[in-house]
């Protein structure tokens, strides 16, 4: 599953962390550090995939999956290297 490989559900790699030590809500991360996926290559043909997969499918078929594309793309978007 793609959400797993770019680790989404942990951008800010705090569930491991006590709720007390946790940054507020609205400090959002810039850039993931925890990567579950290390090779480049394959970060890079997952956001290819994730390309077609938002340019294939009508909007109405996602709409549903929104939030969990919304995750994945922003795990993207904050890799370390900037050519992915």
């Amino acid at each position: 599953m793609v959400s797993e490989r770019v680790n989404c559900h942990d951008l800010e790699g705090i569930l491991d962390t006590p709720e007390v030590m946790r940054p507020p809500p609205g400090q959002k991360p810039k850039q993931m550090f925890k990567l579950v996926e290390s090779s480049e290559e394959l970060r890079m043909e997952l956001c290819l995939l994730m390309n077609d997969i938002i340019c294939a499918f009508d909007s109405n078929a996602i709409y549903e999956y929104v939030d969990d594309i919304t995750n994945i793309l922003r795990a993207l978007a904050m890799d370390p290297n900037g050519d992915i």
